[in-house]
């Protein structure tokens, strides 16, 4: 199980704004002075996140919540969002390379295929984010002088 703090900032209406700093390991490596990727990741990279959550219960900012989501779970969409528009494209591109033998239409069947698997993928995802196994969990919900326990919820 996957688990992370956030800070609540905002609460309006049973949606709360919570927010997350990224870790960002170029911070701890001896190298950080001389490497262009952590240049780069600090120019062109978010290190904070902002994620919309259901929560009926009022919250105030500077509260903490902890949530969590099945490592299976973060895998099987991991799996969907990247490997199969790659099998889309690929097969897309083999098909019509086989039925035309011509270099510059298979281009086209794979750049065909990748379309129609991230459209499909698209559809997928929301059917997916309806299931109550494919939900956030709120662990806890950490106020200012004592601890409350929650359930699950949809995350946007």
């Amino acid at each position: 199980m996957i688990k992370k703090w956030f800070t609540v900032v905002s609460w309006e209406q049973g949606i709360a704004l919570l927010h997350c700093d990224r870790k960002n390991s170029c911070n701890t490596c001896n190298l950080h002075s001389n490497c262009d990727v952590c240049e780069f990741n600090q120019r062109f990279l978010a290190t904070e996140c902002l994620l919309k959550v259901p929560i009926h219960q009022p919250l105030k900012p500077g509260q903490y919540v902890e949530l969590s989501i099945a490592a299976g779970r973060l895998l099987r969409f991991a799996t969907l969002i990247y490997i199969i528009p790659l099998l889309g494209t690929l097969t897309g591109g083999v098909l019509i390379q086989y039925w035309l033998e011509d270099d510059t239409f298979s281009m086209l069947g794979a750049l065909f295929g990748g379309i129609v698997s991230f459209l499909l993928i698209k559809r997928l995802v929301k059917y997916l984010d309806n299931q109550s196994r494919y939900q956030l969990s709120i662990l806890q919900i950490e106020s200012y002088p004592t601890v409350i326990q929650s359930h699950t919820t949809k995350f946007h």
